[in-house]
């Protein structure tokens, strides 16, 4: 039986020959090829880059986003010449000849509409992906919006960082961000060196630069132990523009003598933390093991108390000394939980002795590892971040005495303080514990701290003795605070044991009989700032106090009457509020003048 074929028709021959199999190939090529790109440099990077000079470092992040860009081009516009260009008709459609009323013919059916706008959609994101990346990662701040750059977080107007520097940062680290502000001569380790970039706390990979939100959590945080405090007292705004100035500082002279800024030139490697071990016996078992074949111990000693055999010769970037964390004090910069200590174990400490392990050690070591450390520490005495803490200044009924026993502060309750140490060592007690009462006419303070010791001296020198002394500052604080500064005044009481055995009459080994040499065991003092520390007139000495040592733990109070009526001096009353930092020195430490244990500025609130 004959067959009859139907005629081609005007929209047969419209419809181009099948070419999904050709397509999908050269698609997944090119997608192959983009990742190879992308992979490839990973794994260039990490066993090759790390610490490689950074204008180079550049270079290459530049090329690799060039290289993906192409490939993505290609692959665009291959697909788009496939779909469009005209290819032989079966039959004539038309009388007018040429490739250009084929083309016409071509673009205006619905069928070739159906497959060029995905071409142009995808060809289209995939240029503007791209070139967000490379915006991204090499604009400056001021060429683009950037969702980690600081200036999306301030208005244009307020605050100003530069200002905001000056009252806060620059007693420790100088105008210029060289570290070198009048407070760093009496500071181990010296403040940073804001010029070179360097930070230690980061989520990015070592030698990196940190992210804002690194910079800001830092401000906000602080750095316990060491003389860093919180800035929490600042608002987010303040604490952004602060971001803003600190990467202004940022510039330093190459080799060849050309002004390099980092944070305007160079990316960040965020490091990606896929997920997080839950601790177990076993992990904290692992971690033990992971712990000595890293040999952490080397740095960090056996019981993770920072004498290990090299502790005594590390130095940092600028040659000065650097001490390896005491693990047992359960205090850790950069945060104590155990995401903390796993990124400080990935990234590293930038400027320091203590390296990433991120090449070295598996995600699980690390992991394990972090909870090895966070368990040498007593849970007790995980430290806390340096902010302001709240005290109650109660009222009593009773009259109040120098006397650490009385009745009194037994109803009293204790604020613990923690401290930090102006010239890192080992060991220090991590907080002091504070309480504070008044009567209506006097003030008084029981400061109580740990110290295995009672050092004292009989000569009135300067020698290494054991003392306490608490800082005022009417209304809102210095940024600086060691010792006040100028046109902000403090009022410091400070306690000294040797001046306690000077108020007593005793007798030395030879049965010689002194005298009291003093009236009180507290000097009432004032300053301005560094090196204007200067003793008020010995009329105005009248702050009285008395300190008590008892199995490792010292007790003292001090008191004064409220309104004492002197130059310079605090003057307190009943539903008032002042701000008071505290320090204590230990005499076996040899803590001496600058060298002490302090805290940040707490707010009294004086009950009525």
């Amino acid at each position: 039986m004959p067959t009859f074929k139907r005629p081609a028709t005007r929209d047969d021959r419209l419809q181009p020959p099948s070419r999904n199999g050709s397509a999908r190939r050269l698609l997944l090529l090119c997608s192959a090829l983009v990742l190879a790109t992308l992979c490839g440099y990973e794994a260039i990077e990490r066993l090759l880059l790390d610490g490689v000079d950074p204008e180079l470092l550049h270079v290459l992040h530049l090329l690799r986003w060039i290289a993906c860009c192409a490939i993505a081009a290609f692959l665009g516009a291959i697909l788009l010449l496939r779909r469009v260009l005209p290819t032989p008709p079966l039959a004539p459609v038309s009388p007018e000849p040429g490739a250009v009323v084929a083309l016409q013919d071509r673009l205006r059916h619905p069928g070739a509409r159906r497959f060029l706008l995905p071409v142009l959609v995808w060809s289209c994101a995939a240029v503007i992906v791209v070139f967000l990346l490379v915006v991204e990662r090499f604009a400056t701040p001021d060429q683009v919006w950037r969702e980690d750059n600081a200036s999306s977080h301030l208005a244009s107007t307020e605050p100003n960082g530069a200002q905001l520097y000056g009252q806060e940062c620059a007693v420790c680290h100088g105008e210029a961000g060289l570290g070198d502000g009048p407070a760093s001569r009496t500071l181990f380790p010296q403040p940073r060196d804001f010029t070179k970039g360097k930070y230690k706390i980061r989520s990015t990979r070592f030698g990196d630069l940190p992210t804002d939100q690194d910079i800001f959590d830092t401000i906000r945080r602080g750095m316990p132990p060491s003389l860093m405090p919180s800035f929490a007292h600042l608002s987010e705004r303040e604490c952004w523009a602060l971001v803003a100035h600190l990467k202004k500082l940022a510039s330093y002279k190459t080799e060849a003598g050309r002004e390099f800024r980092p944070f305007e030139l160079l990316g960040q490697r965020t490091v990606e933390i896929a997920y997080e071990a839950p601790r177990t016996e076993r992990t904290i078992a692992e971690g033990r093991q992971v712990y000595r074949k890293a040999k952490c111990y080397t740095c960090h000693g056996d019981t993770g108390a920072g004498d290990g055999p090299m502790a005594g010769s590390l130095t940092d970037d600028w040659g000065e000394r650097s001490l390896p964390r005491n693990f047992q004090r359960g205090i850790y910069k950069g945060g104590g939980g155990y995401r903390d200590i796993y990124l400080r174990c990935t990234t590293g400490l930038n400027g320091t002795p203590m390296r990433s392990y991120a090449g070295v050690l598996t995600c699980d070591e690390r992991w394990a590892v972090a909870h090895y450390v966070h368990s040498l520490a007593d849970p007790k005495r995980i430290g806390r971040r340096s902010g302001e803490e709240s005290v109650l200044v109660k009222r009593s009924s009773e009259t109040l005495s120098v006397n650490p026993a009385a009745r009194v502060w037994d109803d009293m309750a204790a604020v613990e303080v923690p401290l930090m140490l102006t010239v890192q060592r080992p060991e220090a007690p991590g907080h002091l514990s504070l309480r504070a009462a008044h009567d209506g006419m006097s003030i008084a303070f029981l400061i109580e701290w740990e110290d295995p010791s009672v050092d004292s001296t009989l000569s009135g020198t300067d020698d290494y003795v054991d003392g306490a002394a608490i800082q005022f500052c009417a209304g809102r604080p210095p940024g600086g605070f060691v010792m006040g500064e100028k046109g902000r005044p403090v009022n410091i009481w400070f306690w000294r044991m040797d001046h306690q055995i000077d108020t007593t009459t005793y007798s030395n080994t030879a049965g010689t009989l002194f005298q009291p040499g003093r009236f009180t065991s507290v000097e009432n003092l004032i300053a301005e700032g560094i090196g204007t520390l200067t003793a008020l007139p010995a009329a105005q000495q009248t702050v009285q106090g008395w300190g008590v040592w008892v199995s490792g733990r010292w007790r003292v109070v001090l008191l004064r009457r409220m309104q004492n009526g002197g130059l310079g001096e605090i003057q307190l009353q009943p539903g008032s509020a002042a701000h008071a930092a505290l320090g204590v020195w230990d005499g076996a430490q040899k803590d001496h003048g600058g060298s002490k244990a302090v805290t940040s500025w707490q707010l009294l609130e004086i009950e009525k």
